[in-house]
């Protein structure tokens, strides 16, 4: 049962824990005593306290004193104080308990212990200063150092001993902190040792210098301490363990910070001094994943961030991509130079020093004479006796018996020097390169893929290269086999790249031909010079202007004579604009493609022939690929023009025209860089297309004015004498000279002005089509025989194949059999001189179908433009066509009359 708390303890709780509460003054009505000469007065139902009772009860209690209370005041006033103090006391206990709840109790237990805490640290002080006291009255005895040697201070040697041993112990987990926040784990380890070899010299006296227990020492019962500083030191084991085996994903370890790690993990783990190079394998192949997921997760951040911006964003720049993606490669190509590098030279026999590092730091270890532990870093560079001198108060330890000072841990070294040991660390480390290798190649394929042209692409490898050349710790066995690598990623994404820009180039090709002939069917948007050659031809293009360029820079004049050379090249060479739009679509894509093949063809050294020829072959069969999409791309869109309405010629001649531009365009052929077998086959089935809209044009050409001929001859069939005796006719008919006009004009439309020779079969094949059809049209004819004008245009017809020369021998053999007279001297008079001035007459308007001119020499006249001859003035005009004969008033029109004609 507790003891019920004073008013004080009650008072001086309250103070502390809170605020002093007050309460109400209680009025209360008690009987009033007075004594009146020394007799009692019954006191009233109703009497109010005295002034000085209710000056007592607002002062402090701690300022009261009971006997002056009894003193000075009635029992009622001490009974009214008594049940005020009461009252007070319940309120301020029931407030305390609101307040700390059930913990009451404990609270003033609390209290208490503290008091008593208070008494016994007032207790350790005085003692302290007694013990104080005590040893300063100490006199030291003179002549105690010479007697170090004497038998009677062995107990004080063995003491020191024993507190040497005690303090290495002590001191250990403080120094084993300090060992492993600096990262040297093979000095944990090795004190860590040393402690345990401590801890067994105290506890079973191994130690021949553990002379204690023939002194009656018995360290496990008057040193229990020992015991439980070896279970705190005992944790450290596994810490020490985990944090080395961590340490091994730093890729700044250096090769001898690497060798005492892996020293560490045998002396702690027993493991196998080959095994632990499985470790250090393990740990940077998790180090290299970590690396890569990563850049994964910044790319995916990255991409989801752009994602999520605005679509107008900036993208990154070519430069700032480049140089990412050459961090992330720097970045696991370190890991992966480094882990070889270390592992080679703590494990392989190095031909500079003919040992591996570890070989020599076991010979320092066994403290063996070896002139390379001389260069033996610090953090391999180990023994007992170092190791003690290194930690603070190490004059203390110089008491340790020699078997510590000069304790060594066992190594078992016999494994790593094996025969067979050699190879396969050797096959481990080749297989782990391999597998970090493919682990790149991965990543690479996934960054390489951002790039978006051949340059880019090559830079990166180029950069590779250097790294790679002037990286330590490959052998060119390795720097060849992650070159390969790198080649087979380049020409996978390189084929990848151009495939890409090929086939887009067919997408844009498609897109804008498919345009154009829409353009051309539906006669929208479209000029007569962007289907017409012969009017762009005599278009004048802009002239260029120089009136800034004496005092300006010549640039922009250069600009602008250049533009004028091109605008006139292209009309030479009849490029229409529409034509030249399309062809533009294929020849800048394909530049920009040659422009990066040369690229890579500049880049790859001249090591790597294979490469190259790989390259060409996989471009050969893409490009040759672009080509028959090209040719499957113009059969389309002769095959879907469907029947001859509208604009049907104008789009087939647009397509043929296309087709022989390609077959003989050198830019887009040699920008394609394709084999000399592609483009031959791919320029004859351009001609072969080409020829196939030239039938279809001829077909329809023809056809259509053959109608317009027949029709205008069956209205005048009638009309005409009989084909014997003399006719009345001297010339052609107009409806002849009409359709040998339009066939002129439809050949002036397909743009081969500048090439005579095509030009002069294009217009035999023409004129024989023409004239196949005519006669095969009057052979149709019901009236078999021809009228006088029919074969004045039969003989007129003659003549015009006469001229093209012997080809068309065949054509004039058939004309003279359809004639009436089977040889030309049974021709009626004159009818060849006559024909033919009609023919000179008229030789401006029917230039294409005559033959070519002979070339123009410095001494040629004008009137050689007139290569039939100058028409004969003497001779009476007759007109070439019939024209509307003028009205009587024309003469009396004025010449400023505002009336249009």
């Amino acid at each position: 049962m507790s003891r019920r708390p004073s008013v004080a303890s009650l008072s001086s709780i309250g103070s502390g824990l809170m605020k002093p509460i007050s309460l109400p003054t209680v009025s209360e009505s008690r009987s009033k005593t007075s004594q009146s000469n020394g007799s009692l007065v019954a006191p009233s139902r109703s009497v109010s306290l005295s002034a000085n009772l209710e000056a007592i009860l607002e002062r402090n209690p701690d300022s009261w004193d009971p006997d002056e209370l009894f003193t000075k005041h009635i029992i009622a006033e001490v009974k009214t104080i008594q049940q005020r103090l009461r009252g007070d006391a319940d309120a301020k206990q029931e407030e305390l308990r609101l307040m700390v709840g059930e913990r009451y109790r404990d609270l003033l237990q609390a209290s208490t212990s503290i008091i008593s805490i208070a008494q016994s640290s007032n207790h350790v002080l005085s003692a302290l200063n007694e013990i104080r006291r005590a040893t300063g009255s100490i006199r030291p005895i003179e002549g105690a150092q010479a007697s170090v040697g004497g038998h009677g201070d062995a107990h004080l040697q063995t003491l020191q001993s024993l507190a040497a041993h005690l303090k290495l112990l002590l001191d250990a987990p403080e120094h084993l902190w300090r060992f492993m926040e600096r990262k040297l784990y093979l000095h944990a380890a090795w004190l860590f040792l040393l402690s345990r070899v401590v801890h067994r010299s105290l506890l079973r006296a191994e130690d021949d210098d553990a002379t204690w227990r023939a002194l009656d020492v018995d360290i496990s019962e008057q040193f229990p301490i020992v015991q439980r500083q070896w279970d705190t030191v005992s944790q450290f084991r596994s810490q020490i363990s985990h944090k080395a085996t961590m340490a091994l994903r730093e890729n700044d370890l250096t090769p001898p910070e690497v060798c005492a790690i892996l020293l560490t993990l045998h002396l702690l783990e027993s493991r196998p001094l080959p095994e632990t190079l499985a470790t250090f394998l393990a740990q940077r192949t998790r180090s290299l994943n970590a690396s890569l997921n990563r850049t994964k997760e910044r790319a995916s951040s990255s991409s989801a961030a752009d994602a999520s911006s605005a679509q107008d964003s900036i993208t990154k720049s070519r430069k700032v991509l480049i140089r990412e993606i050459r961090q992330r490669l720097k970045v696991v190509l370190d890991i992966v130079v480094r882990t070889v590098g270390t592992s080679r030279r703590i494990f392989v026999q190095q031909p500079e020093s003919n040992s591996a590092l570890m070989h020599e730091v076991l010979r320092h270890v066994q403290g063996e004479d070896d002139p390379s532990a001389k260069s033996l870093s610090s953090e391999v560079a180990l023994t007992s006796q170092t190791l003690l001198t290194s930690l603070p108060s190490s004059n203390h330890f110089i008491l340790l018996p020699a078997s510590i000072r000069l304790y060594k841990p066992y190594i078992d070294a016999s494994p790593l020097l094996a025969s067979e040991q050699s190879g396969q660390i050797k096959q481990k480390l080749g297989d782990w390169f391999q597998k970090a290798v493919q682990t790149i190649k991965f990543a690479m394929e996934s960054w390489f893929a951002e790039l978006g042209n051949m340059h880019d692409l090559w830079e990166l490898r180029r950069w590779c290269k250097k790294w790679l050349r002037s990286a330590t710790g490959l052998d060119g066995r390795e720097i060849d086999q992650f070159s390969a690598t790198l080649d087979l990623v380049c020409r996978q994404l390189a084929v990848k790249i151009w495939k890409f820009a090929l086939a887009s180039t067919e997408v844009a090709f498609r897109k804008r031909l498919v345009s154009a002939v829409d353009i051309i069917r539906q006669n929208r948007d479209i000029s007569f010079v962007d289907v017409e050659p012969v009017k762009y031809l005599f278009k004048a293009p802009s002239v260029p202007s120089i009136a800034h360029s004496t005092t300006t820079t010549t640039a922009p004049s250069e600009t602008s004579f250049r533009t004028f050379r091109h605008s006139l090249k292209q009309q030479i060479t009849a490029r229409t604009p529409l034509l030249g739009d399309v062809l533009s679509t294929l020849e800048n894509r394909v530049k920009d493609l040659r422009n990066d093949f040369d690229v890579t063809q500049e880049e790859l050294e001249p090591a790597s022939k294979d490469l190259t020829a790989q390259l060409v072959q996989d471009y050969g069969h893409d490009a040759e690929a672009l080509c028959s999409s090209l040719i499957r791309t113009l059969q389309d869109q002769l095959d879907n023009l469907g029947d001859g309405s509208g604009e049907y010629i104008t789009a087939i001649v647009f397509l043929g025209r296309l087709a022989d531009r390609l077959s003989s365009s050198a830019a887009f052929i040699e920008n394609l860089a394709c084999t000399d077998s592609t483009a031959e086959a791919f320029r004859a089935k351009l001609v072969q297309f080409y020829n196939h809209t030239l039938e279809m044009w001829h077909r329809q050409t023809v056809s259509n004015t053959i109608a317009t001929y027949w029709t205008e001859l069956s209205a005048s069939h009638s009309e005409d004498g009989a084909t014997t005796g003399t006719p009345s006719f001297t010339g052609p008919s107009t409806r002849l000279l009409s359709s040998l006009l339009a066939l002129s004009t439809a050949i002036e439309t397909l743009g081969i002005y500048m090439d005579s020779e095509r030009l002069g079969s294009l217009t035999r094949e023409t004129l024989r089509h023409f004239i196949v059809d005519v006669i095969h049209e009057l052979d149709k004819s019901k009236d078999r025989e021809l009228s006088a004008q029919n074969s004045w245009d039969l003989i007129f017809l003659y003549l015009l194949a006469e001229g093209l020369g012997p080809t068309m021998q065949d054509t004039r053999s058939l004309l003279l059999s359809r004639l009436p007279w089977p040889t030309e001297t049974e021709w009626p008079p004159n009818a060849r001189e006559s024909l033919s001035q009609c023919l000179t007459r008229s030789q401006v308007l029917l230039g294409l179908l005559l033959p070519p001119p002979a070339p123009l020499t410095e001494h040629s006249k004008s009137s050689t433009l007139l290569f039939l001859g100058v028409p004969t003035v003497d001779t009476q005009y007759q007109s070439a066509f019939e024209l509307v004969q003028p009205s009587a008033r024309f003469g009396l029109l004025l010449v400023g009359s505002s009336v249009p004609l």
